[in-house]
């Protein structure tokens, strides 16, 4: 488990079918991480420690919004995608939530 989920209440987000759902994603990719390395255009090989992740909506739970990973490249995608939120949330002129007083 990633350390993101031990503060996340996502778990509770997802559908009680939830690891019905997974086991049909890591059995549709061939229980294989779907990273294509962008240097080579190669697959990634690990067939260990996979985990699924949501393509673009975390609420969209269908087939076609799911991939297996690796918890490695899921950790580069989860990284990815926080930027990206950072970065909207810039563009908007939202204002990133300050942090402890005491520890700056």
């Amino acid at each position: 488990m990633s350390g993101g989920w031990k503060k996340s209440n996502r778990r509770n987000e997802l559908p009680p079918d939830w690891e019905a759902i997974k086991a049909r994603v890591f059995e549709r990719d061939g229980h294989r991480c779907v990273w294509v390395m962008e240097k080579t255009g190669r697959r990634c090989t690990a067939t260990w420690d996979l985990e699924c992740d949501h393509i673009d909506d975390n609420r969209d739970h269908r087939m076609t919004n799911l991939r297996t990973l690796c918890s490695f490249h899921h950790g580069i995608r989860t990284a990815q995608q926080g930027i990206e939120a950072s970065r909207r949330r810039r563009a908007e002129g939202l204002r990133q939530p300050e942090g402890r007083p005491d520890l700056r």
